[in-house]
């Protein structure tokens, strides 16, 4: 018998999402590619890699991870966000991707807010200011001294314009009123290199980046970027102590999906990622040995923590007057 308009007209949805259903019930069915916004060889790279066992266990699927770095970690979210909204195409980036990018391009190619679905908060970064180990300083009030009386001659290095070293290095400038010049390299791990061989002499990096030189004594830890001293820095001050509170700041990783993506998809792979992170073996690699901070919650914590970093970053680039193009 011929179904009637009405009729027709009733189980039209449940037509249309039926194939959404069932993708969502077989999923994964292939691998998954991990796209970096980052070069391999950094942290970010070793945290997707760290992650890649214990999410192929979970999803029953490997997981591939693509690095796609540039542009300010425009190229790999712009790739994700034109990317098929099925799962099998993810986004693993730090929090300017997400919070800093649309407030410093004026042409961003995605939409941080509607071309993404939040999946997963995977760490956060306690930032430390960095030195060679050669400069005539022991602390930041040592460093901001040796700027002003050598304006313009000290560089401080960056993993591109608007990422997190370069937004804390404009405002250490803006704070202390010091004359220093911004040195972008291409990723994390020229960073390091480039001030061990004195081509910078200023660094904001994570712990995890930094601790090992500065526990060789190659380098100098001069403040933490946090409210509280490190359990792997004890001795080091925090930026509070410092004199600098406008300089408190948290990076973080999280991983997304395009929007569109099935929200039993986005269950699932949510699900994947904590159990991951939750993995003894990544505890011990990222966390123990490294410093970073685990930031457990799925899909609705990552958005809390945008509705949260969004604004307040919004209030820091416009104070600064932080134009990419």
């Amino acid at each position: 018998m011929a179904l009637g308009r009405r009729a027709i007209c009733a189980i039209m949805p449940a037509l249309l999402a039926a194939p959404s259903v069932v993708r969502a019930q077989d999923f994964p069915s292939r691998p998954i590619r991990l796209v970096l916004s980052f070069p391999a060889g950094g942290l970010a790279d070793g945290l997707a890699r760290g992650l890649g066992p214990a999410l192929s266990a979970a999803l029953g699927q490997p997981v591939v991870v693509d690095p796609r770095p540039g542009g300010s970690q425009v190229v790999a979210a712009q790739a994700v966000a034109r990317a098929a909204p099925d799962g099998y195409t993810l986004l693993l980036a730090s929090d300017a991707a997400f919070t800093v990018n649309q407030h410093v391009f004026s042409k961003l190619p995605y939409d941080p807010a509607k071309d993404f679905a939040p999946v997963s908060l995977l760490a956060a970064t306690v930032e430390c200011l960095l030195v060679p180990a050669t400069l005539p300083v022991r602390s930041v009030a040592d460093l901001v001294a040796l700027a002003k009386a050598r304006p313009g001659a000290l560089n401080y290095g960056s993993f591109g314009p608007g990422s997190p070293p370069h937004v804390e290095a404009e405002a250490f400038r803006m704070a202390a009123g010091i004359d220093i010049v911004h040195v972008p390299f291409r990723g994390v791990a020229e960073t390091v290199p480039a001030l061990l061989a004195d081509q910078i002499q200023i660094l904001f990096a994570s712990q995890a980046q930094g601790l090992p030189q500065v526990r060789a004594g190659a380098l100098r830890a001069l403040a933490v970027l946090d409210e509280k001293r490190q359990p792997t820095l004890p001795e080091v001050p925090t930026v509070v102590e410092a004199g600098f509170p406008a300089l408190l700041s948290r990076a973080w990783f999280a991983v997304a999906a395009p929007a569109e993506t099935p929200a039993p998809v986005l269950d699932r792979l949510s699900a994947a990622f904590a159990a991951a992170v939750a993995a003894p073996e990544w505890q011990a690699r990222f966390v123990e040995a490294q410093g970073l901070v685990p930031m457990p919650g799925g899909r609705e914590a990552f958005a809390a923590v945008l509705r949260e970093d969004v604004p307040r970053m919004a209030g820091r680039l416009r104070a600064m007057e932080l134009r990419l193009d």
